[in-house]
């Protein structure tokens, strides 16, 4: 267990993704603008979740090829501010409601999440020696967050401050980014 402690400073980036993947599983619909057809509501929804994907898949993917060609620090640092600019697109979404600006923050969205999501394993597995049982203890963190946001879903009914949560989301980069700092041997 004394591996684990040493994993301290990616815990506000696991913090952040566990709570990213609770919105996005469960808030996407708040994004379909509110003059959608009753019966377009779901289509709308699944075409978002269509464009999360996408950007998923780039997302993950870039992360791995700018970390090996600008190494992890640099990689880290740039996918804080694809979060940064993904938590300004997604209140903007829900301030301005359009399906464009939707499919828009759902790309971002996946985009962002997946790029440090990537990065994240690739640091602990280049940098903690890949030891799986500190980073599945550690990994509980992330889940413990989900689990939080899911309950709060269901006490509020569902009417949480999303734009206020997101915007929080977004200034947690800002630790984050001292934190990564202090992970040993980052390259």
């Amino acid at each position: 267990m004394g591996f684990t402690a040493k994993m301290y400073a990616v815990l506000i980036m696991m913090m952040m993704d566990g709570l990213a993947t609770a919105i996005y599983s469960s808030e996407v619909t708040k994004l379909v603008p509110s003059d959608t057809a009753p019966d377009m509501v779901d289509k709308m929804a699944g075409i978002t979740m269509i464009s999360l994907g996408v950007g998923s898949v780039i997302g993950g993917f870039i992360s791995g090829v700018i970390a090996d060609k600008k190494g992890g620090l640099f990689a880290g640092r740039l996918g804080l501010v694809f979060w940064v600019l993904c938590c300004a697109c997604f209140v903007s979404a829900l301030q301005w409601e359009s399906m464009w600006m939707a499919q828009v923050a759902g790309f971002m969205w996946g985009f962002a999440m997946f790029y440090l999501e990537g990065w994240l394993y690739t640091v602990i597995s280049r940098n903690y020696g890949g030891v799986a049982e500190g980073f599945s203890v550690n990994k509980q963190f992330h889940s413990w967050f989900y689990l939080f946001f899911q309950v709060a879903v269901f006490v509020t009914d569902n009417e949480l401050p999303l734009k206020l949560l997101i915007t929080f989301l977004g200034v947690a980069s800002v630790p984050a980014v001292v934190m990564m700092n202090k992970i040993p041997h980052i390259r």
